[in-house]
């Protein structure tokens, strides 16, 4: 940043103090000390400190600091504790029933100019950035080829599987870089520029489907700007904010939320999310059962052809001799559950030995809370949908292998939607109408009668 602002130079530790500040003078109720909103937001600030301790370990270990496996211990584990607490606190949200309409300490102006502002400083930060794999990648593989497509000596193994979502975005960007130019310095600037502005994009796209589940869903304007504006505010967004991959599944997610009232929409997003990452898998049984039998049908039938259609457009675009069924199921199999395999585990786990004996027991857990979710009783309203689908998503950093509890941006949107929702009992799932019979002409033959009986009932009313 010092490049376009002179003297201007920050840290991850004084960025989370300043928006400290600014969050509290915006969102915090100092008439109200024991509101729910001041215990939602010291819970959303308490997440910064640890990952701020564990990207300070990792700066020590490249320096060779002996501080860095405490530093880094103690990230994690204060990561671990907070991802609990707030799962508790999803867990009780149901029973909440009370939800009074709070004003901000600034007006809808005040919020529209320093939302503005930090978007300008943090997408700033974006662009200058390096992106993390999503184009290096695409270029090694590009690099490894040979020109008849056989993949050369490439080991697969030594790659790590991109999800089938991202791996469109990487061939699309790399498919435009060879049109563009044949040099590789120009071909690897266009593909960095293609992922920073994909990066920026897909925090747009949260940002503005934040406002619009705001104004659209929750009927307020000042909502929307609110949760757009914590959104920007808030440190885990700045310290990852070049990390793309971390933000495109929680924008689809949220336009999925968004478009709730059309099944076959929202069903082609989760897929596209599912996609891009794991964990909108354990997503759909929840919004399967919330649409019911003929709006989950249109769900399921749009969430497969979009699979189908990934797969499609995998297989088609393969630039090294990778099996497809490897680039779909090898993440979940390999890189998220590795079970029993203690050398693939890293974070909170990876600090516990044998350690999936005990996250296992975990996982179970996690599994029995989707079926009990699913399974509810009684009306399912968009209130039910947002803060279970929440409950899931914030619950897989509690047994995800690599770097468990990291993940902030995969829930931090659908977190401040459970923040600053409203009561949403009137949101009932989009009611599928049968099919109407087709109207029954009457004969010329009746018509008369027809007319002599309203004719008589007129009659009898005056």
């Amino acid at each position: 940043m010092e490049d376009i602002l002179t003297g201007y130079e920050i840290n991850q530790a004084t960025w989370f103090y300043h928006s400290l500040l600014l969050m509290l003078a915006v969102f915090f109720k100092f008439n109200r000390l024991w509101s729910l909103r001041n215990l939602d937001l010291l819970l959303l600030l308490s997440l910064s400190p640890g990952l701020i301790l564990v990207k300070l370990g990792a700066d020590f270990a490249q320096s060779g600091d002996p501080r860095a496996s405490s530093t880094e211990i103690m990230g994690y584990a204060w990561l671990f504790s907070v991802t609990g607490l707030l799962v508790v606190r999803l867990l009780f949200d149901g029973a909440l029933k009370r939800r009074p309409r709070l004003e901000q300490n600034l007006n809808s102006q005040g919020m529209l100019f320093l939302g503005i502002a930090a978007f300008g400083f943090l997408m700033t930060e974006a662009v200058i950035e390096s992106p993390p794999g999503l184009t290096n990648k695409s270029s090694d593989l590009v690099a490894s080829a040979p020109e008849d497509g056989s993949g050369g000596g490439q080991n697969p193994d030594q790659n790590s599987v991109t999800p089938p979502t991202l791996q469109v975005i990487e061939s699309t960007s790399q498919t435009l870089s060879q049109q563009v130019g044949t040099d590789p310095d120009d071909s690897y600037a266009i593909q960095l520029l293609a992922a920073r502005l994909t990066a920026i994009a897909a925090h747009m796209a949260v940002i503005c489907g934040l406002f619009v589940v705001g104004s659209r869903l929750f009927g307020d304007l000042q909502l929307g700007l609110s949760m757009g504006l914590m959104y920007l505010l808030l440190p885990c967004t700045a310290f990852d904010v070049h990390k793309a991959d971390h933000v495109i599944p929680a924008a689809l997610i949220v336009w999925a939320i968004a478009a709730y009232r059309k099944p076959l929409v929202s069903g082609a997003l989760l897929g596209l999310a599912c996609g891009a990452v794991m964990f909108p898998i354990f997503l759909l049984p929840l919004w399967v059962s919330f649409y019911g039998r003929r709006g989950g049908l249109k769900f399921i039938v749009s969430l497969l052809a979009t699979g189908a259609i990934l797969v499609a457009s995998l297989t088609l675009s393969q630039v090294a001799s990778y099996h497809v069924t490897r680039e779909i199921l090898g993440k979940i199999v390999t890189d998220v559950l590795a079970l029993g395999r203690e050398g693939d585990t890293t974070g909170f786990w990876a600090l516990i030995a044998d350690s999936w004996h005990y996250r296992l027991p975990v996982f179970i857990a996690y599994l029995i809370v989707i079926v009990m979710l699913t399974l509810r009783r009684g009306q399912r309203t968009l209130e039910h949908l947002i803060a279970d689908s929440t409950l899931v998503v914030v619950g897989t950093q509690l047994w995800y292998p690599q770097s468990g509890g990291v993940h902030l941006l995969w829930y931090l949107p659908l977190l401040l939607m459970v923040v600053f929702r409203p009561r949403l009992m009137h949101l009932l799932p989009p009611q599928v109408e049968p099919e109407k019979s087709a109207s029954v002409k009457l004969l010329p033959q009746q018509q008369p009668a027809k007319l002599a009986g309203q004719r008589g009932a007129n009659q009898i009313l005056r």
